[in-house]
Formats: C-alpha cells, sequence, structure tokens
C-alpha cells in the first residue's frame, strides 16, 4: 500500500492518506500538504498495515518503519 505520511521534526506523524493513482480526468482529488517544519514521506507500507484498524496502533507502526528507512 502507498501512503503519504506527514511528519513533524520530531517525528510525530500529523497525517497519513493513501496515494491513489487511478484518478479519473476532471474528477477531483485531494491530498495532504507539509507545513512549515514538517516532512512528506511517499513510501510503501508492507502489506500487514491494511489490517491494522486502531489509528493509535497504526501511527505506532509507521513509527518504527519510518525508523528502518535510510
Amino acid at each position: 500500500m502507498k501512503v503519504t505520511i506527514i511528519t513533524k521534526a520530531d517525528g510525530t506523524i500529523v497525517g497519513v492518506t493513501p496515494v491513489h493513482t487511478s484518478i479519473q480526468p476532471g474528477a477531483l482529488s485531494g491530498g495532504l500538504i507539509a507545513g512549515h517544519g514538517e516532512t512528506a514521506h511517499e513510501i510503501d507500507l508492507p502489506h500487514e498495515f491494511n489490517a491494522i484498524v486502531d489509528g493509535e496502533k497504526l501511527h505506532h507502526q509507521i513509527k518504527a518503519h519510518l525508523a528502518k528507512k535510510p
């Protein structure tokens, strides 16, 4: 699952949204934009993340996943 993640400088996750790759012509779309001092990450998450329904647990797992990235 490809997602966009916005983090603060201290690593706190501000927002997570799926990346939509099949937007129809003329359709409206939206997404996350990093604010001042924030960073946008576009990453592929393992399929196991699809099963996480608790937002707090999802943020915890994503933060741990980001820590492994170079």
